[in-house]
């Protein structure tokens, strides 16, 4: 369930940043033993990397919103993944974002809310 909630989840962020103009640079862009990058997308002059996290709605009563599951240790993760990601895609002349994703499902798997933000 859980690696099927995490792909609908990235699926619905993806879909959202898409129909708001986004275009797709990599999903899931991953370097052996630094991190791995769920979305990076592109809009005009700025690259957003973009952490995807799913919930169970019923969960964020508990444990708060998806979005308190990215850390300093995950940033710091997700910041040395991108300097990978730089170079290999040639984005050096960009602006980079980083944001994160958060996906609330229901107990059926429906997705209930879909938020963006930087962070």
């Amino acid at each position: 369930m859980n690696k099927d909630l995490g792909f609908n989840g990235e699926t619905s962020v993806l879909n959202k940043l898409l129909a708001e103009g986004y275009e797709l640079v990599v999903r899931n862009y991953s370097i052996h033993n630094v991190g791995e990058l769920d979305l990076v997308m592109r809009k005009n002059n700025v690259v957003y990397v973009i952490e995807v996290k799913a919930r169970l709605f019923s969960n964020t009563s508990n444990w708060g919103g998806p979005e308190l599951a990215v850390n300093s240790n995950k940033l710091r993760k997700i910041k040395n993944t991108t300097r990978y990601l730089i170079r290999q895609y040639h984005l050096e002349d960009y602006n980079i974002v980083f944001m994160v994703g958060t996906v609330l499902h229901d107990k059926l798997g429906n997705v209930v809310d879909v938020d963006v933000f930087e962070i």
